[in-house]
């Protein structure tokens, strides 16, 4: 193929576009590229229900992600640990609760005792956020809760306090 003069200064003189993979940028947690981009959720209605709105804020938000919400439901006390589905945290005991929950996926959990706050509950946990009690565990008796942090430094962070647990359904 012969390259005319002026097809020869096109190809010179035109800069190369940019994709989008170039020019996007991108989103890093813990030194591991997620995503290229945050696509905003759409919001949840004014008119929404308490279990409507634990819905879209358990499907878009993160564990301590504090949302400013009031649900209504059964309120009781507990006394609250952390724990950590980290893979480089000695205690981890793996990333699925007791319930199937892939805490890679979805780390919105605390672990419970069943006979107080049924497996499989949406629940408001403040100062931590909405969560599904899918786990449990050995020293999770009574008026205790686990909440789940993807992290060691984020399960530091938290604690032992005593907070309330709204059950929401």
């Amino acid at each position: 193929m012969v390259l005319t003069p002026l097809l020869l200064a096109i190809i010179l003189f035109i800069p190369a576009t940019k994709t989008q993979s170039d020019s996007a940028p991108k989103i890093v947690a813990d030194s591991v590229e997620v995503a290229d981009s945050v696509e905003e959720p759409a919001p949840v209605e004014e008119d929404s229900t308490d279990l409507e709105r634990a819905q879209w804020a358990l499907a878009n938000s993160r564990p301590g992600q504090l949302l400013d919400e009031h649900p209504q439901g059964t309120t009781i006390t507990v006394s609250a640990t952390a724990y950590s589905s980290d893979q480089h945290d000695a205690l981890c005991e793996g990333t699925i609760t007791a319930t199937g929950q892939n805490l890679l996926q979805n780390p919105n959990a605390i672990a419970v005792d069943p006979r107080v706050i049924p497996l499989g509950s949406i629940v408001y946990v403040e100062g931590y956020g909405y969560a599904y009690a899918s786990d449990t565990g050995g020293a999770i008796k009574g008026m205790r809760i686990d909440v789940h942090y993807p992290t060691v430094k984020e399960c530091f962070a938290w604690g032992r306090r005593s907070t309330n647990v709204i059950i929401i359904a």
